[in-house]
């Protein structure tokens, strides 16, 4: 049900551009400023769910960073400070049950216009 429900909103047509507030804009790119995006390679071997329990501590950072799934591939990670974020930058790539994760870095600024319409 909550699948189905999602699933017609992310189609839902508006009939015309959807305007976002630049506070809105604004305060989401503050929010995720210390973000830090991942993927896991291989499914089948890996659980998205492990990989957010695991590599703080490879990192040696267990409770500094929150993790959270994005979807069946995809983490987030939220980090109190911009050293842990940028150490763990540094040091990438990661292995993650003899996998390689895949790195996207940090939420990036692309201008007034990014964000800015859907």
């Amino acid at each position: 049900m909550s699948d189905e429900l999602w699933n017609d909103i992310q189609h839902m047509e508006l009939g015309r551009e959807l305007f976002i507030p630049y506070h809105a804009y604004a305060g989401a790119f503050a929010s995720n400023r210390l973000s830090h995006l991942g993927r896991i390679l291989n499914p089948q071997t890996q659980s998205v769910e492990r990989a957010i329990l695991e590599l703080p501590y490879q990192w040696g950072l267990g409770s500094q960073v929150h993790g959270r799934i994005l979807d069946d591939r995809c983490f987030q990670f939220r980090f109190r400070s911009e050293a842990y974020l940028l150490n763990v930058l540094r040091r990438a790539p990661w292995v993650y049950n003899e996998w390689f994760t895949s790195e996207m870095g940090r939420f990036c600024y692309r201008g007034y216009s990014y964000l800015h319409r859907l």
